[in-house]
């Protein structure tokens, strides 16, 4: 997700043995500067977790939003519209469990794992809202695999592994074809989309590269990094304990990135990715 647009805000409640499963489904927008809560839904999550951190959601142009618990086998679907957020579908018993997710049009692309399959590139239809389908995994072998991110047409998917990150060609399904999996094209670091640009983020830098061509822009070294985006032309980055001037064409911005921060603790999560030590959470 981007703050430059609506962002889906999940929270579990705690307290009362019977709240336990309930939560709170929130959209948010960006007005001028600030952040302003324009509708919310209270009611059952089904999603036991001891911190927010651990909620999945994304939201996608056109009312579409998806909840799930980091490590759960099932998604919960909400359309969204207005002052309104309404409980749709609840897809169930998914191949794996869940470690990250990105949501693009009618498709959510997972990383899930399973402890006898192994980690995959897992595609679910929510074209219905109230009848989502798992349509396939694609297996990723002997890797791991963290963070994904779709590319703005659709076309690709960027996933995180123990190997680098690597791009599934997913243009393929438009015809009935089989998506196809790339060589490495990176080192192992977070993946983000924003716009044309690909965000790789690791705890000690943030390159933004061209998504079509996966030329580098410009990198920028910073040690202690969690999360970053590009909000136009601007890279916000957040810094754990401390706010730095990048100068130029990146500021510091805290709080915010909860959508980029549960992809670098997929990343962290799914274990054997180099990701240099002392990160917490991140892109």
């Amino acid at each position: 997700m981007t703050i430059e647009e609506d962002v889906l805000n999940p929270g579990v409640n705690a307290g009362r043995t019977e709240d336990i499963l309930r939560g709170r489904v929130q959209r948010i927008a960006r007005v001028g500067q600030r952040l302003e809560v324009q509708a919310t839904w209270e009611g059952s999550l089904s999603i036991v977790t001891s911190s927010t951190n651990d909620i999945l959601a994304d939201v996608a142009p056109g009312g579409i939003a998806v909840v799930a618990g980091q490590g759960a086998r099932d998604l919960r679907l909400f359309s969204v519209g207005g002052a309104d957020i309404e409980p749709r579908g609840h897809l169930e018993d998914l191949s794996g469990q869940i470690v990250s997710l990105d949501l693009h049009e009618s498709r959510v692309w997972l990383c899930a794992r399973d402890f006898f399959l192994g980690h995959a590139i897992t595609l679910v239809d929510v074209s219905d809202l109230d009848a989502p389908v798992e349509l396939g995994r694609f297996p990723l072998g002997n890797s791991t695999c963290g963070s994904v991110a779709i590319s703005a047409d659709g076309s690709h998917v960027y996933v995180n592994t123990s190997v680098g990150v690597r791009v599934l060609d997913a243009a393929p399904l438009e015809s009935g074809g089989d998506p196809t999996l790339s060589d490495v094209i990176a080192e192992s670091a977070a993946v983000g989309i924003s716009g044309a640009n690909l965000v790789l983020t690791t705890p000690s830098s943030v390159r933004v590269l061209n998504e079509s061509d996966h030329v580098e822009r410009y990198v920028v070294p910073i040690e202690g990094v969690h999360a970053a985006t590009l909000i136009g032309d601007r890279l916000v980055v957040e810094v754990h304990g401390r706010r730095v001037d990048l100068g130029g064409r990146a500021a510091v911005l805290g709080g915010v990135l909860s959508g980029a921060l549960a992809g670098l603790k997929a990343d962290l999560l799914s274990g054997g990715l180099t990701l240099g030590a002392g990160a917490v959470a991140g892109g």
